[in-house]
């Protein structure tokens, strides 16, 4: 070998050991001395995803006077729609009081001081039949998809079963509100029938409706779904 080739060859195996001996003492050295954040940082991480989850976590409690003109807004915004509810007409301030009110229990959704969620309970029939139960559940536009519904139902059928009623029935369910579907079969209810053309849509165009209902064991405390740990999506 040449004088150049050898100087060539020595040079690279003293930086192949020079980087190995120093990737050897730097491992060693962050072994030894890890990086530590700085608390005042981690504190401020914590602060920011305790606000995070409570902001979006969903509560409900019972409806109040001084929430109705956001839950007419919200329920009318579904009315309107023309997706969901049978009802065609939007309601007025004193028509949705009068409402709100005749109900067995009309619930409200919150999430982080925001009203963002209704919904109404009652029989769904009369004696014989008056321990079957019907409700319905409005989410605000924009607010959809954070489990808002959910928890909904759940807090429904809590309220349903204080209340003496032995099953939740659905009665009309568009085929199309896949979301409120998927919902329903995930906490339990079953699905009974479809009524075929049973609603009617804005455009005149008609469209089948299922049928649900869920049983609610008075006898055992475990009957209604209980909530789980809290999701952020």
């Amino acid at each position: 070998m040449d004088k150049s080739r050898q100087f060539l060859y020595n040079n690279d195996v003293f930086k192949r050991k020079a980087g190995h001996a120093c990737g050897v003492g730097l491992q060693r050295s962050m072994r030894c001395h890890p990086v530590q954040e700085p608390r005042a940082a981690t504190e401020r991480t914590r602060c920011i995803l305790r606000r995070i989850v409570l902001d979006n976590l969903v509560s409900c409690k019972e409806y109040l006077l001084g929430d109705l003109p956001e839950i007419t807004e919200i329920w009318n915004d579904v009315v309107e729609a023309g997706n969901a509810f049978p009802q065609d007409v939007p309601l007025s301030e004193k028509e949705a009081r009068d409402f709100f009110e005749a109900q067995s229990y009309t619930g409200v959704a919150e999430m982080g001081g925001e009203i963002v969620g209704v919904y109404i309970l009652h029989p769904n029939n009369v004696g014989r039949c008056g321990h079957i139960a019907n409700a319905s559940f409005a989410v605000r536009a924009g607010r959809r998809g954070l489990h808002i519904g959910e928890e909904m139902v759940r807090d429904c059928l809590r309220q349903a079963k204080r209340l003496g009623f032995r099953i939740l029935q659905f009665n009309a369910v568009v085929s199309k509100n896949t979301a409120a579907i998927r919902l329903y079969e995930k906490l339990g209810f079953e699905h009974i029938g479809t009524v075929r053309e049973g609603y009617r849509r804005p455009d005149g165009c008609y469209e089948d409706i299922e049928l649900y209902y869920y049983t609610i064991a008075q006898e055992q405390e475990s009957a209604a779904p209980q909530i789980g740990a809290f999701e952020l999506q």
